[in-house]
């Protein structure tokens, strides 16, 4: 159920998302807020950072929509022996999140699209 806010933001993001909105995001005691961004970004054969630190991060997605892997890395420069994200593939953390920045390289380039919600 915690990925239904993400879902809306995608969708209202291929219509001029503001940088942050905020998105209903259920919680088991009550209805919260949480404000969520949307952003794109194209990553080379160059280590740079994707995504800033923010300490009040409490979900974060990743999704791979370019045609090559790219390779992610939380607090320093990313190398392909880091962890990796296949072209296509996605990955959301809701529970586990770090709030360090986010760096990324792709050896043959690609393209990500980042949810963060704080």
């Amino acid at each position: 159920m915690k990925t239904k806010p993400l879902i809306l933001a995608l969708v209202l993001g291929s219509l001029s998302l503001p940088a942050y909105s905020q998105v209903p995001y259920p919680s088991s005691s009550s209805q919260t807020f949480v404000t969520m961004g949307l952003s794109t970004g194209t990553v080379t054969s160059s280590s740079s950072q994707i995504l800033a630190a923010n300490t009040s991060r409490k979900y974060l997605q990743i999704q791979n929509t370019g045609n090559y892997n790219s390779y992610l890395n939380f607090g320093a420069a990313a190398t392909t022996a880091n962890l990796i994200l296949p072209a296509g593939s996605t990955l959301t953390l809701d529970t586990v999140i770090s709030r360090q920045a986010l760096y990324s390289i792709s050896p043959l380039g690609t393209t990500l699209v980042i949810v963060e919600g704080q």
